[in-house]
């Protein structure tokens, strides 16, 4: 008597075989599960609605690059630019920060938000060590102008180290993105108006700022006072908005190299960042130490590299006189010392400022320190005249053992 086995058809095949318009042969693979399964009705709509799940997520993926492709704006911020910290410090400020799941959390001049930074200024109070939290390595979404936005941020890396990558997207047309930049760039201006922004450089032709200074009048850069008078011109010629044109056209290239040069301590680091934030100019630094094995000083003095060079020396008798004045004389906007001694007022700051040249040699001090013992004794111009003595021969020591300290050591015979 013959066996006759009955095969069936699992339904889901043909309830779902529109399925493979989607996926092809995603039926079949259906079939298969349930067949080995068997035909627990539970497990069909299980399987079923798994599938779909998986099915809508290709399908939403689908659709969101298809939008971001053709009708999504979006900006990309290179790592450790300016616009890096422009936006990344609009970031700290927004709700969509502080509910961030992923933050990194830094430490820096930055306030964690414009509002804090303003009242803390009006305050008077000088806020240490400020923590704020970046967004990190995710997409966070946020309102703005009625827009849907989005941030994103993730590692890269570069070179063997991890870097930040940074993203912001919205809808629609782009001015809309580059205004959210513009309020960015504002926020930044409003917070370092009055600084200088110092660039140090990383490699592969990226800068990174690395610090803000306060704009230190040039009026306080104790110098001769032609020299800098004439400096001071000739940047002004050259930053004159003509002379571009004027280097153009007559195929001079549009550069000017300014060479300071003079003992340790005589204000040419000074002099450089008074004259950047006179002229609401950036500094930019760049060690040249051992470039590509070139020896530093010949390279870089021969002519059309070096226009104009300025030597800053040791104090002399008219330099050493205006330390003491700008020391102790007042200045607007001072605050009441109760150190200061009634007596010293701006004639007897002269008087005594000039007992003082009179006690110190042209030329072995250097401007930054004497400013540095000035201010020392800033309360009393009678006690920095007094004490003056023994601070020259405290310093002549001290560089006497430095000197000894930092002399090289004769070879010692060596032993069998």
């Amino acid at each position: 008597m013959a066996n006759n086995t009955t095969f069936s058809t699992p339904l889901i095949a043909t309830q779902v075989s529109v399925l493979d318009f989607f996926v092809p042969g995603s039926s079949s693979i259906l079939a298969a599960i349930e067949l080995v399964l068997g035909t627990n009705s539970y497990i069909r709509p299980l399987m079923l609605c798994m599938f779909l799940a998986f099915l809508g997520r290709r399908v939403f993926r689908f659709v969101w690059d298809v939008a971001e492709t053709y009708f999504v704006s979006t900006v990309h911020v290179q790592y450790g630019s300016e616009v890096y910290d422009m936006v990344n410090l609009w970031a700290t400020s927004q709700p969509f920060a502080r509910r961030a799941r992923s933050s990194m959390a830094r430490v820096g001049w930055k306030s964690p938000s414009y509002s804090d930074f303003e009242e803390d200024r009006h305050r008077g109070r000088r806020r240490k060590k400020l923590l704020y939290y970046l967004p990190w390595n995710g997409t966070f979404y946020f309102s703005y102008n009625e827009h849907l936005f989005w941030f994103r941020s993730r590692e890269k890396e570069n070179d063997g180290y991890l870097q930040q990558v940074v993203t912001v997207s919205c809808f629609g047309s782009p001015t809309v993105l580059r205004q959210l930049f513009d309020d960015c760039r504002d926020g930044y201006l409003k917070l370092t108006n009055n600084k200088t922004a110092v660039f140090e450089y990383l490699r592969h032709g990226n800068w990174q700022r690395t610090s803000l200074k306060s704009i230190r009048p040039i009026s306080t850069v104790v110098m001769d006072e032609e020299d800098k008078e004439g400096l001071l011109r000739d940047i002004e010629s050259f930053l004159d908005p003509g002379a571009l044109t004027w280097h153009a056209n007559r195929g001079i290239p549009y550069r000017r190299g300014y060479l300071l040069y003079g003992p340790p301590g005589t204000g040419k680091s000074s002099l450089c960042l008074s004259l950047a934030g006179h002229f609401g100019l950036d500094m930019y630094i760049l060690n040249l130490s051992g470039t590509h094995g070139v020896p530093l000083d010949q390279a870089l003095i021969r002519a059309g590299r070096v226009d104009r060079k300025l030597e800053l020396p040791n104090a002399d008798e008219d330099a050493a006189f205006r330390l003491f004045c700008m020391v102790f004389k007042g200045a607007k906007g001072d605050i009441p010392d109760p150190k200061r001694k009634a007596e010293d007022d701006d004639d007897t700051v002269e008087n005594y400022g000039r007992q003082f040249v009179r006690k110190i040699p042209d030329g072995e001090f250097s401007p930054a320190e004497i400013q540095s013992y000035l201010v020392e004794h800033r309360g009393s111009a009678r006690m920095a005249l007094g004490k003056v003595q023994e601070w020259m021969d405290r310093t002549r020591t001290e560089r006497a053992k430095m000197a000894r300290a930092n002399a090289p050591t004769a070879a010692s015979p060596s032993t069998m």
